[in-house]
């Protein structure tokens, strides 16, 4: 199903003498406390890529400036980034699974579910994702939605920023691989809506069909409980619990699906549905299909899901204040390491980042 979105889109380096002992950035250390300085690298802040240093204290990005002249604070970890280019986490809205996993249809194993995909997406530079269910039954909704709890990330995996549902308030005439068995009208405004998902507790996204009768009253409500409201998306993963895998038949809610030749079909059909791309993947391709910049690309993947889901104000940059969730990336846009508040969460084996404390 073709989507748009609705949403709206769009120091200086202080050295100081001291000893210091250095060693090879690995992701199996604790976690790193005091300020750390990430030097040699191009991050990516206010729509462009800047030589400067990157401050984490706490888990978050501060302004040295304060801490050097008012508080007289001093690194505790200097990271040598080798020239990598440092963005933000890329946010993944739109993923319906991957690793095997299913979020709309394996219903007993929710929670281990969420974490299998949530751990995985670390090498793929996700730090912060929206689980998403596809069109289905009421039952399903009641049974899953309960169990998808916004949560921080770490080592364990990607931050959940809430639940994404596409569906089933969609048209039938452009479901794409929605089951039109579950698609559903808003036949009596938004009691429709609670009927249909339960408790919307854990409800960031709604996707939905602005065209459906008394939908204008729906999202006006949605929107009055900060849950976002879209007829699609910018750039996504649209994943499926073949991401990962191997080609053959897996499953997208309620249907078969097939992998060949690196796409994913409706079983027996030629109906494309979902995708098995990674985010690193996702944005690579973007950047060469569109001839973007590689601003424009990364930010495809961190500024404008941030901005949809109403947390660009801490998520998705690099300014100050903002969580310290970033990655560190090649020329070529491949992962070399992954950060979540400042802690290193995946490293690439191929990496050669050096620190020194």
């Amino acid at each position: 199903m073709f989507k748009v979105h609705l949403t709206r889109f769009f120091y200086r380096e202080f050295i100081f003498c001291g000893i210091l002992h250095t060693y090879m950035l690995k992701c199996v250390f604790d976690k790193m406390n005091g300020l750390q300085q990430f030097h040699n690298c191009k991050l990516l802040r206010n729509g462009k890529l800047i030589y400067d240093n990157l401050w984490v204290l706490n888990g978050v990005i501060v302004d040295p400036e304060k801490l050097f002249y008012d508080e007289k604070v001093k690194a505790e970890n200097v990271i040598d980034c080798q020239n990598a280019i440092i963005s933000p986490g890329y946010i993944d809205l739109q993923i319906n699974g991957g690793f095997g996993v299913d979020f709309s249809h394996n219903i007993d194993h929710v929670e281990d579910g969420i974490n299998k995909v949530a751990k995985n997406l670390l090498a793929h530079g996700v730090t912060s994702f929206c689980p998403t269910l596809v069109t289905s039954s009421n039952e399903t909704y009641h049974k899953i939605l309960p169990k998808i709890k916004k949560s921080p990330g770490g080592k364990h995996g990607a931050t959940v920023l809430g639940v994404h549902v596409e569906g089933p308030f969609i048209s039938p005439t452009k479901k794409g691989a929605h089951q039109e068995i579950f698609i559903k009208q808003f036949n009596n405004g938004f009691q429709t809506v609670i009927d249909a998902y339960g408790d919307l507790e854990n409800i960031s996204y709604v996707t939905l069909a602005p065209e459906i009768d008394n939908s204008f009253e729906v999202i006006r409500e949605l929107c009055d409980r900060n849950i976002k409201v879209s007829v699609g998306l910018v750039l996504v993963t649209d994943a499926i619990s073949a991401l990962g895998l191997q080609e053959g038949l897996h499953r997208l809610g309620q249907l078969d699906i097939e992998i060949k030749s690196g796409q994913a079909y409706i079983a027996k059909t030629d109906t494309l549905c979902g995708s098995i791309a990674a985010m690193s993947e996702c944005v690579k391709f973007f950047k060469k299909a569109t001839g973007c910049s590689i601003v424009e690309a990364l930010e495809a993947a961190t500024l404008h899901p941030a901005r949809a889901l109403g947390v660009q104000s801490h998520k998705g940059i690099l300014n100050f204040k903002a969580d310290a969730d970033f990655l560190l990336l090649n020329d070529n846009l491949d992962v070399l390491s992954t950060w979540i508040a400042g802690e290193c969460v995946y490293q690439n084996q191929t990496a050669n980042i050096s620190g020194s404390a």
